[in-house]
């Protein structure tokens, strides 16, 4: 395999890995926060659909139309069209934003389920799997009649790739250009968000005044924790005996939280 292969093939994996890594990241925010998330893929899948739905349907459908009139100056007849403009988001920000509200659904379900009713976490995410799978080829069966599949979408439906500064110019370099040109470069902005939202994640769970709003939940008022503290500033924490051992690993290494029960 020459280099410039190896280069086609890193940046096939990146782009792919972007959509998992996403998933990923909320599935670690759900598991902090108590929920094990075992729906991810459904809630993906609805995603996926919804924002190319949306998307399909606005970058062939303005969003707003408006008749405009236009004479011949030289006195001959005037011809009236009808033109449509979308909205100050392009289609393609339009299918995000739905595919995010679909996924959202989907996750006030799940919580809904193993929160207020105390539901078994796996049973209602694997539910929501099914559903997701189901409801999406019933859907995009009814609306674009292809076999349960979302149409092609065109350049103003899709993220475009973005060329970083320099790019161009440092193409010419031996190894260090075409890494940067082919494999950094050229990537749609999501690919950059989801990348950036690594360090991000750890910055936030690891700053104990933005992550004890993640510290995990218990299900009886009898086993709540005292406030725990980082062992090398007040030694171990003191923990009761109700708590076992593998919990107790895992809140030594929280942030000083205290935990919350939702329990009535």
């Amino acid at each position: 395999m020459d280099f410039a292969t190896l280069l086609q093939v890193l940046d096939s994996t990146i782009r792919l890995a972007t959509p998992l890594l996403l998933a990923c990241l909320a599935g670690l925010y759900s598991e902090r926060a108590g929920v094990f998330d075992i729906g991810l893929e459904g809630k993906m899948l609805m995603a996926a659909f919804f924002s190319a739905a949306v998307a399909y349907h606005y970058s062939a459908n303005p969003l707003f139309t408006y008749e405009t009139t236009v004479c011949d100056p030289s006195g001959g007849n005037c011809q009236t069209s009808l033109v449509g403009y979308h909205s100050p988001l392009s289609p393609v920000w339009l299918g995000l934003i739905a595919g995010i509200l679909s996924s959202m659904l989907l996750s006030a379900i799940h919580g809904l389920a193993s929160i207020t009713f105390r539901g078994n976490q796996l049973i209602s995410g694997v539910a929501i799997n099914f559903l997701a799978s189901g409801i999406t080829v019933l859907i995009a069966q009814d609306w674009f009649k292809q076999g349960g599949r979302t149409p092609s979408l065109t350049e103003g439906a899709r993220f475009e790739p973005i060329t970083l500064p320099l790019a161009d110019k440092l193409n010419d370099i031996p190894v260090l250009g075409p890494i940067y040109s082919e494999l950094v470069s050229g990537h749609t902005i999501l690919v950059y968000i989801a990348f950036a939202a690594v360090p991000l994640t750890w910055w936030i769970l690891f700053r104990p005044a933005l992550a004890c709003g993640f510290a995990p939940s218990v299900k009886t008022p009898s086993r709540l924790i005292p406030p725990v503290f980082p062992s090398s500033a007040f030694g171990s924490p003191p923990l009761p005996s109700l708590v076992s051992s593998a919990e107790s690993r895992v809140l030594t290494s929280q942030p000083p939280c205290r935990l919350v029960s939702f329990a009535k």
